[in-house]
């Protein structure tokens, strides 16, 4: 069953872990990252030597999130596709982030903030075959 957008953002919201999908050497390429919903966009933090650090402003990604009950057969699941934005840091800018509970499992030193901002943003209840 679709979602509407309003309870898309809210159940993004209710988690940190997520996976993000761009394209690396004309391929796909799929990392979990941690991130935090700001707005309507999120953050992912990563390395600076990262393959998922090195990409430009406006790339194209993906990034979905989900929880499922393997008993119930049942659970969500939220897609989000935009573009990145690296995030320029400086101290004072990425202090509040600093003390965020879902930011960063990268440490702040040598790192990477990139702005996923959506072009679109679905999802769907998973029930059970009748």
């Amino acid at each position: 069953m679709p979602l509407e957008t309003e309870e898309c953002w809210r159940l993004l919201r209710s988690d940190s872990v997520g996976r993000i999908v761009y394209t690396f050497q004309a391929l796909p390429a799929v990392v979990p990252v941690n991130y935090v919903v700001l707005g309507e966009s999120l953050l992912v933090r990563t390395s600076v030597g990262s393959r998922l650090g090195q990409l430009a402003d406006d790339t194209v990604v993906a990034f979905e999130v989900d929880d499922i009950d393997r008993a119930t057969r049942t659970g969500w699941s939220v897609v989000l596709v935009g573009s990145t934005r690296v995030l320029q840091e400086t101290p004072q800018g990425m202090e509040g982030l600093l003390h965020h509970p879902g930011l960063p499992w990268v440490g702040m030193e040598g790192g990477v903030t990139l702005r996923i901002s959506p072009g679109f943003v679905t999802g769907r209840h998973l029930l059970p075959e009748v």
